[in-house]
């Protein structure tokens, strides 16, 4: 793991730090990544979250060891969307791009122990974005 800038809403990093509490039942390479991120995150509020950055909800497109791995969004559970629709944060993967911005990458290794690069290709869909417009528009409105 290399050190990295990541961003959170508040809300993303109460989550994150809400699951330290099973830290004895990780993997230690996904505890590894979940530490490095609550300790180094800047944490933000939902209207200064820059569009451009994965957070939870958020439809990604993403790399894996410089090879495309698809369209995901990143969930805090897998159960609430179709199969192969998400990517649970519980997931290294997902974990990884957490708090990424467009073209960043984490390298980190996978649950066998083996490295990879996650990059973060792009943002397709942001909610806090979508939020933010929605409140321009209204305060236009009035």
């Amino acid at each position: 793991m290399s050190p990295e800038n990541f961003i959170l809403t508040e809300r993303d990093f109460l989550i994150l730090d809400a699951l330290t509490a099973n830290d004895g039942e990780m993997n230690p390479y996904f505890l590894d990544i979940l530490r490095q991120k609550i300790r180094t995150a800047s944490v933000v509020k939902v209207n200064e979250m820059p569009v451009n950055v994965a957070t939870l909800g958020t439809r990604v497109s993403f790399d894996v060891n410089g090879t495309n791995a698809g369209e995901r969004i990143l969930a805090q559970k897998a159960d609430l969307y179709p199969v192969g629709a998400c990517l649970p944060i519980t997931s290294l993967r997902g974990l990884a791009l957490l708090g990424l911005t467009e073209g960043q990458s984490m390298r980190a290794l996978n649950m066998a122990g083996v490295p990879e690069t996650i990059t973060l290709r792009a943002i397709l869909y942001q909610p806090e974005a979508v939020l933010c417009e929605a409140a321009a528009r209204a305060l236009h409105l009035t």
